[in-house]
């Protein structure tokens, strides 16, 4: 026997030993009833291995396990077309499983919250149940999906097409309401969509890493609204209230992709930058809605919109008056706030039956947010021979409007009109306009010169970086 054949089976001899007796462990170890009563005790859930077990050596010694599924009751919450579980080898030899890798693949998962406020995972008894300490050196998920419904306010979130790699997952004990208060974890994850009645993402990629429940989110980027998304999500679950703050940006997003979901058929041309800054605490959407504090904005220049030719429907304003104020200031509302209050308005009103385009020069809308209310710091547009500005705010805690006034202004950043819009988003008040001024161009002019000669001054109306 050769030297050369010799060395190769003193190598492959111990391996293949090797290989067998991991083999004869793993089969040995009812793995399949291990992870069913691992996961179930990590996640107070009913969870069945429904397909065939197979057992691999290479390149670490594992098990896989087909057609997983987690439920509560006669609800579904997940399934997993595969579990592929890597096991450390000494505590085999004493029939113990200690899993160093979990990879999941063909993973669903829908979470469902009631009119009442109960998730479809939570168990009748309000109890706390106590979840063990747990450690995985490596968590993948590979082509997973997550949909959740709040029955509550008929929303919907959805992510499809997302994979998840996690390092060094830890979970310390403790009581399963407060899970994510003792989690920590270093993970990349991409999703090709993220989805909401409001707005759609694509290629959604982002890092987190986080020790004892506080987590940073960085950087989160996008495509969205035909533009590029990037920002950073903190968010803080260590404290008696999950708190979150918020700051992102989206450049050259495009106006048509904008009001795509309120009107239909070719809204404009132009890019707009949009930027936000936002805090909040709360464990549900109406809790962190009534703490949200910051700010956000949306600026824009050389806008062309089909809203008709505003000029000339301006300039013809005081004799006919058959044009709303209020639709252009539901214009400002829609950028940076989302469509939620003017959900009882009929925008799309606006891009119907109207020929000819506004060029806009400036489009400003800029907004402080304290309470849950957002006020209106500089919002104003300005076109070829107009400039219309916004002030008043928006209540998105009792969800209406908030004093709102839309005025075409004088060189001075006076009103020449203006029309206030009131009560619910669901349901607003328009009033009738008031006008101050003539807006006929001659005339206009000899008034707008007498008043200065005379000194007479007005009421500033909008004092924001919109130049005439």
């Amino acid at each position: 026997m050769s030297r050369r054949l010799k060395l190769t089976l003193m190598i492959l001899v111990p391996l293949v030993l090797l290989g067998a007796l991991v083999a004869l462990l793993l089969s040995r170890v009812d793995a399949k009833s291990r992870f069913e009563a691992m996961v179930s005790e990590a996640t107070g859930l009913e969870v069945a291995v429904k397909g065939n077990v197979s057992i691999g050596l290479f390149p670490t010694p594992h098990v896989a396990l087909k057609e997983v599924t987690l439920k509560n009751r006669e609800s579904e919450i997940a399934s997993v077309g595969e579990a592929d579980i890597g096991v450390a080898f000494w505590p085999l030899l004493r029939k113990q499983v200690r899993i160093k890798r979990l990879v999941l693949r063909n993973v669903s998962v829908e979470v469902e919250r009631d009119r009442n406020g109960h998730f479809n995972f939570a168990k009748p008894s309000q109890a706390k149940r106590l979840v063990p300490a747990m450690s995985l050196g490596r968590l993948s998920l590979a082509k997973a999906s997550f949909r959740y419904i709040n029955r509550e306010s008929d929303k919907e979130l959805t992510a499809t097409d997302c994979q998840f790699d996690g390092n060094n997952v830890q979970l310390a004990e403790g009581d399963s309401a407060d899970i994510m208060e003792h989690l920590s974890l270093s993970a990349h994850v991409v999703c090709a969509e993220v989805r909401n009645d409001l707005f759609i993402g694509a290629d959604v990629n982002f890092s987190v890493a986080g020790e004892r429940g506080i987590f940073k989110f960085t950087p989160v980027t996008m495509q969205i609204m035909g533009g590029k998304g990037s920002g950073i999500i903190y968010a803080d679950f260590a404290g008696r209230v999950p708190a979150y703050r918020v700051r992102y940006a989206v450049t050259q997003l495009h106006v048509d992709d904008l009001f795509k979901s309120l009107a239909s058929g070719k809204v404009g041309e132009g890019m707009l930058d949009f930027t936000a800054d936002l805090s909040m605490r709360g464990r549900n959407a109406s809790e962190m809605t009534r703490t949200a504090q910051g700010e956000a904005s949306l600026r824009g220049k050389n806008l062309n919109i089909a809203i008709g030719d505003l000029d000339e429907k301006l300039s013809h304003y005081e004799s006919s008056q058959n044009f709303n104020l209020v639709d252009v200031g539901a214009f400002f509302i829609v950028g940076p706030l989302g469509a939620v209050a003017t959900k009882g308005y009929n925008f799309a009103s606006i891009f119907q039956g109207t020929k000819g385009n506004t060029e806009i020069r400036i489009l400003v809308s800029e907004w402080k947010v304290e309470n849950g209310v957002a006020q209106a710091q500089d919002v104003a547009m300005a076109t070829k021979e107009n400039r219309i500005a916004m002030k008043g705010s928006l209540d998105f805690v009792n969800r209406d409007f908030d004093d709102v006034t839309v005025a075409i202004l004088d060189h001075q950043g006076c009103a020449r009109v203006e029309q206030k819009i009131r009560g619910s988003f669901s349901k607003p008040e328009v009033e009738k306009p008031n006008v101050f001024a003539s807006l006929t161009g001659p005339i206009s002019s000899l008034i707008s010169k007498a008043t200065k000669l005379m000194g007479a001054k007005c009421e500033v109306f909008y004092k924001g970086s919109v130049q005439p």
